[in-house]
């Protein structure tokens, strides 16, 4: 079934500083009365889990994100974005949880574990978001263009899980990567070297629960760790 939604959104986009500052914003509410949702059982024929999309009947996103870019002088460039997005099942939907190892089914298999999901946060909605970089331009003549890019994201704790357990939840993680580039007077020639994730700090993307066939257990991507390397590129032109 679709999902249902009234959306309202209102925006902005100007210019300032002699058009070297540009400026987007927007404010957003949506007021869903039908909002897929996920919900999990245990399989009758294999023990294992099954997971189901069901239809959670109301769920509000309220929202604010801005960007901007800004020519700071003839060789630095400064821009980011930033969204702060609350959001929540405001209706009783009520979902069985077959991956909370506190039930297990095999065990209590008539017990009611049925959870009500309503006031909790939206699954994969994190509340905050955004990044920043810098950019140095630094012309050397006959010697080439230089230019260097520290750039910064980070994301606020997210639910993978519409009953917010804390084996469900993916902390706060950030991200800094460094790029600086090389081009040759004639353009020929580009080398670039990079390091992603200075830090080597770790954060998960992706968690998936599993049920008491599978002991419980939580799977799921996490992020790169530091890697650096370098590229060179010739062009015939």
């Amino acid at each position: 079934d679709p999902e249902e939604l009234i959306a309202y959104e209102i925006g902005y986009k100007g210019q300032f500083l002699n058009d070297t500052l540009q400026v987007f914003a927007s404010t957003y509410y949506y007021d869903y009365s039908d909002i897929h949702t996920f919900g999990s059982e245990v399989s009758a024929a294999t023990g294992g889990t099954t997971t189901s999309v069901l239809l959670a009947p109301g769920a509000e996103i309220t929202g604010f994100e801005a960007e901007i870019l800004w020519l700071a002088t003839d060789t630095i460039t400064l821009g980011g974005n930033v969204s702060f997005t609350p959001s929540e099942y405001t209706k009783t939907l009520l979902i069985q949880d077959a991956a909370d190892f506190r039930f297990p089914d095999g065990l209590i298999p008539n017990q009611d574990t049925n959870l009500d999901i309503k006031g909790n946060q939206v699954l994969q909605v994190p509340e905050y978001k955004g990044s920043a970089f810098v950019t140095w331009d630094y012309p050397m003549g006959d010697r080439g263009d230089l230019s260097l890019t520290l750039s910064a994201s980070w994301i606020s704790e997210v639910y993978f899980s519409q009953f917010e357990t804390d084996f469900d939840r993916a902390p706060a993680y950030e991200r800094y990567d460094l790029r600086a580039t090389w081009m040759s007077p004639n353009k020929n020639w580009i080398v670039t070297g990079f390091v992603h994730n200075l830090t080597d700090d770790i954060g998960i993307r992706q968690i998936e629960p599993h049920g008491s066939q599978d002991g419980f257990r939580r799977t799921g991507q996490v992020t790169e760790p530091r890697l650096y390397g370098l590229e060179v590129t010739w062009s015939l032109n």
